[in-house]
């Protein structure tokens, strides 16, 4: 079957080119031909790639933000080399000239949050022109609750008419989605999940780095303070062990270097989903820092479904040595990768 996958694979987000890449190599293992629709989304392009515009160039150069024009275009560098190496894409599309597939796979990832799209951007709510025959299909698709919200039962009605099937990454989205207009969806796994320890232990021939404190956090989401503490605590944790501090949050570094950080990582604090799921993936100890918004939903989830939520901090929290017994995990990770595969071997085909 041919499969054509809708996500944000174009952003310069670690977490959202390695769930795209995960989730191709599933489906590809599952013996179908699998390709990520070179979809440009409006915001995302604009976000990511304004600086390649010469009108833009030029007015950023007369204000001299030199620092974020080659922070930039380094970035853009890495994400490029990575879709071209790991990628399996199509010729570039806009929501006029989506391809045909059999089954068209959207997720994973936050592709119903107007915090990333700016607008209810309808191509990932199914609302495109493809074969009568297709099937769409959500795998584990997240949101924010104010987002949902915001678009309102009308629309997401009409909107979800397109699906074949739905899951989502968090409890908490299906149940807000099943309230509002009465659809039901599974929860399921996020794709970078799906694959096994053995396969990103070995992606991309992942060098190994020194062993150190790795801190990973979305920035905006604290003041600089807060950030400043963390790292601070970070250090005294480094201290304490003899380690080095990796911050992440600071460096602009290849996905495949990103992914080997954590792959070395002795502990790991952050308070990303994704940071949080390759903790998971290679077994570390981990701070999951809370900032009690919108956004802690998504990994508090992750960490209540794996029976891990002790790996919850506060920004507050004091830096000591722990050990994590990651049987029960690792156990509980394996059932729930059999339920999310399970999903889509039976949604697809069906």
């Amino acid at each position: 079957m041919r499969i054509g996958i809708l996500t944000f694979h174009r952003a310069h987000s670690y977490g959202a080119v390695l769930q795209c890449y995960a989730l191709q190599q599933t489906l590809a293992q599952m013996e179908h031909e699998v390709w990520v629709i070179d979809y440009r989304q409006p915001y995302i392009e604009n976000l990511y790639y304004k600086v390649f515009n010469w009108k833009c160039f030029f007015s950023m150069v007369v204000h001299l933000h030199f620092r974020y024009i080659r922070d930039t275009i380094l970035r853009a560098i890495y994400y490029h080399r990575y879709r071209k190496k790991y990628l399996h894409t199509t010729k570039k599309c806009d929501k006029d000239t989506i391809p045909p597939f059999d089954c068209y796979v959207i997720g994973s990832d936050q592709l119903w949050s107007l915090h990333c799209t700016k607008e209810t951007d309808k191509v990932y709510w199914g609302q495109f022109i493809r074969p009568f025959h297709s099937r769409v299909v959500g795998y584990a698709i997240s949101s924010t609750q104010d987002s949902l919200y915001q678009m309102g039962e009308t629309l997401i009605r009409h909107c979800l008419e397109a699906f074949s099937s739905l899951s989502f990454r968090e409890e908490i989205i299906g149940k807000l989605i099943y309230d509002m207009v009465g659809v039901k969806g599974e929860t399921v796994l996020d794709p970078t999940l799906l694959l096994p320890f053995d396969y990103w232990n070995g992606f991309g021939s992942v060098e190994e780095k020194r062993m150190s404190v790795v801190v990973y956090l979305m920035r905006f989401r604290n003041s600089e303070e807060i950030n400043r503490d963390i790292l601070r605590k970070a250090h005294q944790l480094a201290q304490l062990l003899k380690y080095e501090v990796t911050d992440l949050s600071a460096n602009i570094v290849s996905p495949e270097t990103f992914l080997s950080y954590f792959k070395s990582a002795r502990y790991v604090i952050t308070n990303s989903f994704h940071g949080v799921a390759l903790a998971l993936i290679f077994e570390k100890p981990l701070y999951a820092i809370r900032s009690y918004d919108s956004l802690d939903e998504r990994y508090v989830n992750l960490l209540s479904l794996v029976n891990g939520k002790q790996m919850l901090a506060d920004k507050d929290f004091s830096p000591i040595a722990m050990q994590i017994d990651y049987t029960t995990i690792r156990q509980n990770l394996a059932e729930l990768r059999n339920k999310s595969m399970e999903y889509l071997r039976d949604n697809i085909l069906s």
